[in-house]
């Protein structure tokens, strides 16, 4: 085995055209992004909105899509016997999110220290240029089998902050 980090397969992100992402606060005008149309399946039965528990579903999947865009899919992980852990969720609802609204979600890594790094999210609604949700999540890098913080590889570090 080589000192070489060897990654999967990439797959392409989602490109989203006419968003200044810099004007809403992102520190990058290429965050990664995904679209969404919110459908039946993400809406409450109590209150006929998205609710938070969604959000946090949204959150961790782009997440996981962001690192497969990277080459560091489940598969990567598991070779290297390791798995990311959320410590920390900090998440901002700024307005109601309905069945039929169109998302353009972007995320981007903030950071890294020794084993944890810090995420931060966006969530858009173009139709009236809304910033709907903006977030933040502390992920600590783990060994699956153990479950003990491992060193987070600088070589990894530097393909996210790209």
């Amino acid at each position: 085995m080589s000192d070489r980090i060897e990654r999967s397969p990439q797959p392409a992100p989602t490109k989203v055209e006419g968003v200044d992402w810099l004007a809403l606060g992102v520190p990058r005008s290429d965050p990664f992004t995904l679209r969404l149309r919110v459908g039946p399946a993400h809406i409450s039965r109590v209150i006929p909105h998205v609710p938070n528990t969604t959000f946090v579903q949204w959150l961790e999947s782009m997440a996981v899509a962001h690192s497969a865009s990277l080459g560091y899919d489940d598969a990567w992980h598991r070779e290297r016997d390791l798995i990311w852990f959320v410590r920390r969720h900090e998440i901002d609802y700024l307005a109601e999110v309905l069945e039929g609204d169109d998302l353009v979600m972007a995320t981007w890594v903030e950071g890294f220290n020794k084993t944890s790094s810090p995420r931060r999210y966006l969530v858009y609604r173009p139709r009236d240029s809304t910033v709907v949700c903006r977030a933040m999540t502390v992920w600590v890098l783990m060994s699956r089998s153990g479950r003990r913080p491992q060193r987070i590889d600088p070589e990894v570090a530097a393909e996210y902050l790209r």
